[in-house]
């Protein structure tokens, strides 16, 4: 089987028991992240048993395959399936806040306040602004440094999200909403209306 053709049956899957059909036949190495997210969003109508097995081998896997993300993804299973306590806490972000400090020039000091959850730009701290008040941006307790990557670094961060949907009516309600000027309003704008679940951050997180 391709990897197209697993991914559209993964995509087409529409609850824990199918979810489990395709996965219990294999775990493409190029296709982890898919796999965990379906499980994930799986799990939002309950936890089932019969992706245990399945959930078990996906973190081997990923474990095994160490590439960015794997961790986080790990660990989200995990706290999902009542494995392990989570290290998250809930935090309030504006998320057209943060996509427009991730589409800043390649290489601006942009910081979030891990406090209040308020985006700093680069051009605040340019123009005196952070020295006006005080701020230690090397306080890494308080301050968490987004790194400026260009437009199209966030935007592709967008479309590797909308990738990761099962809905695919969701999914094709995205794309359109990050087609012209505007696309971080209009994709948050999408999703927080068409899938509050996917838009708010999860209660296993806190």
């Amino acid at each position: 089987m391709s990897h197209d053709q697993w991914l559209d049956e993964l995509r087409n899957a529409r609850d824990a028991r199918a979810v489990e059909r395709v996965l219990s036949r294999g775990l493409p190495d190029d296709g982890l992240q898919h796999a965990g997210d379906a499980v994930l969003h799986s799990f939002r109508a309950g936890p089932d048993p019969e992706l245990d097995a399945v959930i078990t081998a996906l973190v081997e896997a990923l474990a095994q395959r160490g590439w960015d993300g794997d961790a986080e993804l790990s660990d989200a299973l995990l706290v999902m399936t009542g494995r392990q306590p989570s290290k998250l806490r809930l935090l309030a972000v504006e998320l057209d806040e943060l996509g427009e400090a991730l589409s800043e020039a390649d290489g601006t000091a942009n910081f979030l306040d891990l406090h209040n959850g308020q985006v700093w730009l680069h051009t605040m701290t340019e123009f005196g602004v952070a020295d006006d008040l005080d701020v230690d941006f090397e306080d890494e307790t308080r301050w968490l440094f987004v790194c400026g990557e260009g437009s199209h670094e966030a935007y592709r961060d967008l479309q590797r999200f909308i990738s990761s949907v099962i809905d695919d009516d969701l999914a094709g309600r995205l794309r359109d909403a990050i087609e012209g000027r505007g696309t971080f309003r209009r994709f948050r704008s999408t999703l927080e209306h068409r899938d509050p679940a996917e838009y708010q951050p999860r209660p296993d997180l806190a």
